[in-house]
């Protein structure tokens, strides 16, 4: 019986992740979504060959687009956003319209951690590993291993 519903489970991953596929601007081969994954505006995410979304991860792109390239796993709970609120000189939000959006770009062969936050503009270069945990805004280059700084009390 255990396998049997097992079996189930597959097939009804599969259909979701292919039907989640179709909303996307492009996706590649071996594209694999775990439960609880939300995409925010699909049509402006780009995912590329042998992808893993792991379970409850947050993907917006409401303004600009979030690319995400080969051979790429991203952590559970992890949030992706496109986009931030233009701030003004006194710290608050310019008009209700302002937006930025730089976008995000994942280059290929990156392992990103659990519960990371890459926010708006960052650009991470092929053949990086973010540790679980991180906050990420701005370019990361190829080959480094991003480690999430904390506070440790004596």
């Amino acid at each position: 019986m255990r396998l049997l519903v097992r079996k189930l489970m597959l097939v009804v991953q599969k259909l979701k992740t292919k039907w989640l596929a179709r909303s996307l601007a492009s996706v590649g081969q071996e594209f694999i979504i775990s439960k609880g994954v939300r995409l925010i505006n699909a049509e402006n995410i780009s995912i590329g060959n042998n992808v893993f979304l792991g379970e409850g991860a947050y993907l917006n792109a409401t303004h600009g687009h979030i690319v995400i390239g080969n051979n790429v796993a991203i952590g559970p709970f992890t949030r992706i956003y496109s986009w931030n609120h233009k701030v003004g000189a006194g710290g608050w939000p310019e008009d209700r319209d302002g937006f930025e959006a730089p976008g995000v770009v994942i280059g290929n062969d990156v392992l990103v951690g659990g519960s990371v936050l890459l926010l708006a503009g960052t650009k991470i270069t092929n053949g990086v590993v973010v540790g679980a945990g991180a906050i990420l805004r701005g370019k990361v280059y190829s080959g480094l291993a991003v480690i999430p700084s904390s506070a440790v009390s004596t």
